[in-house]
């Protein structure tokens, strides 16, 4: 009997570390959990502006005639950014995440002085004069930049994701390097052309799996967007909300790699969407609205000596279109143009049913531009940056521009150049400075067509030897406006 209590007693003892490991093998995973990284920058910027701009923080438009208006001195703090990354526990086989970011260019309390109009197709931009009180520079309004969450499932050929919130718009995605401009970025308004809106987007990304090699690969995406309106309306009764359709937009990339690097991207998108506006007669028209762009960045596979940094990156993006006034360079220049029944300038349409003096026909205004920036690191921590833009509408498209003076004037912005320069010092990871100069030109056209003049025959009774006939003449320009903006500035990122 006790050989046998001691048998079971023994057997007992050799099967507990087994009990245990059977147990540990049965526990549940644990639970996933919310992770949360913040991160962000403080940027502060000096500017010295040799003459007056649209915007004296944003040397993008220069204004004042040919004497050059106001130069000022500021100092600014608003382009700082917070945001937070946040990761979620997987769900249907994806990985989940999220991102939300502001800064704090939503404008300020008090609101601008109503002398600053909106900027529109009947409208030009008039430069601020006053905030109403100096003290409102220190309540600045926060601005949502980004909000939004995404899905990702590893196929086998490529990560696929799909993303639900506010983000960039597909169509034109590069930005210059520069310190001075990040809220509103290097060459806005010079061919620099973009936006953000809440869309739903699908994006993915083919590589080895798809072409047998790590070295090449391929991104794809498609959109559909909120069609914001800059012409008429609020912002969320607008004439592009009233075509009842979303804005649509794709890009399609091809990649090239060494040691997982890329050193050349080249990218063409596109966008469609539509304005629906209340015309003459109780009617609706719509407007089409395209655009075409195309963007490449190639970086030289090679370093000086003691450093890691590629010594020269090349970077930047053409578009053309039609009624652009959905990114945000449409604040610049007119995008669409309103008639009447005999072709000539008239009032404004609206987005409602209730004109009281509407057009008869809107059209749209082509657009196109073009920008490009090169990067020279001769050290780790040095940048030297280059780079030009333009932007410019069809003038022919501008001789019936309604809403500003009569012939001769000079109020509409019909070409706008940038040519930006500078260098940037990298303290560290987190610590950076920089020296940085734009140089805006700025071109006005005259919006008024000079009517054709019929032939005046000859009189002999009178002596009167007669007149040719002359054609109808088109938008010209007629002032060309140039400033120079100065800048020093510093970041520190967390």
């Amino acid at each position: 009997m006790k050989r046998s209590l001691s048998l079971f007693a023994a057997a007992l003892i050799s099967a507990l570390p087994l009990a245990g490991l059977a147990e540990e093998a049965a526990a549940p995973p644990p639970a996933q959990t919310v992770t949360f990284t913040p991160y962000g920058f403080i940027l502060v910027n000096g500017m010295s502006n040799a003459g007056a701009f649209s915007n004296p923080d944003f040397g993008f438009q220069a204004t004042g005639g040919a004497a050059g208006g106001v130069g000022q001195f500021l100092g600014n703090a608003r382009q700082s950014r917070l945001g937070v990354r946040v990761g979620l526990p997987d769900a249907i086989g994806a990985q989940l995440k999220a991102v939300v970011e502001i800064d704090f260019q939503g404008g300020f309390a008090a609101g601008l002085p109503a002398a600053t109009a909106a900027p529109n197709a009947t409208t030009s931009v008039t430069p601020a004069t006053s905030l109403g009180s100096n003290t409102e520079w220190y309540r600045p309004n926060p601005r949502l930049r980004l909000a939004y969450a995404t899905a990702t499932w590893n196929t086998g050929v490529g990560p696929v994701t799909v993303l639900a919130g506010q983000d960039y718009g597909l169509v034109a995605p590069l930005f210059a390097t520069s310190l001075a401009y990040v809220a509103k970025p290097l060459f806005w308004g010079a061919g620099n052309f973009y936006t953000r809106a809440a869309q739903l987007r699908v994006q993915g990304e083919l590589g080895k799996a798809a072409f047998g090699s790590d070295a090449f690969g391929f991104t794809y995406a498609v959109a559909a967007l909120d069609p914001l309106s800059a012409n008429e309306g609020t912002p969320t009764l607008g004439a592009g909300n009233r075509s009842r359709m979303p804005a649509l937009e794709a890009r399609v990339s091809g990649v090239y790699k060494m040691d997982k690097k890329t050193v050349f991207e080249l990218g063409v998108s596109g966008h469609y969407s539509k304005e629906r506006y209340a015309i003459a007669g109780g009617t609706d028209e719509d407007l089409e609205r395209w655009t075409g762009a195309g963007d490449l960045q190639i970086t030289v596979p090679f370093s000086l000596p003691g450093n890691t940094q590629p010594l020269i990156a090349i970077k930047g993006e053409a578009f053309a279109g039609v009624d652009d006034n959905m990114y945000f360079s449409g604040q610049f220049f007119p995008t669409a143009v309103f008639l009447d029944a005999a072709g000539a300038s008239a009032a404004g349409v609206t987005v409602g049913t209730a004109a009281t003096t509407p057009a008869a026909h809107v059209r749209g205004v082509h657009e196109q531009g073009i920008w490009g920036q090169l990067i020279i690191s001769p050290l780790d921590y040095i940048q030297i940056v280059g780079g030009a833009g333009i932007q410019q509408p069809k003038y022919a498209d501008l001789q019936f521009k309604n809403g500003f003076a009569a012939a001769g004037a000079a109020t509409v912005l019909g070409k706008n150049e940038q040519f930006a320069g500078g260098i940037i010092f990298s303290a560290s990871k987190n610590l950076k400075a920089s020296v940085e100069v734009l140089d805006t030109l700025s071109t006005y056209v005259q919006t008024s067509a000079v009517a054709a003049v019929p032939a005046t025959p000859a009189n002999p009774a009178t002596a009167n030897p007669g007149k040719p006939a002359t054609a109808k003449v088109a938008a010209q320009p007629t002032t060309v406006v140039e400033h120079q903006q100065y800048s020093l500035n510093v970041q520190y990122s967390f």
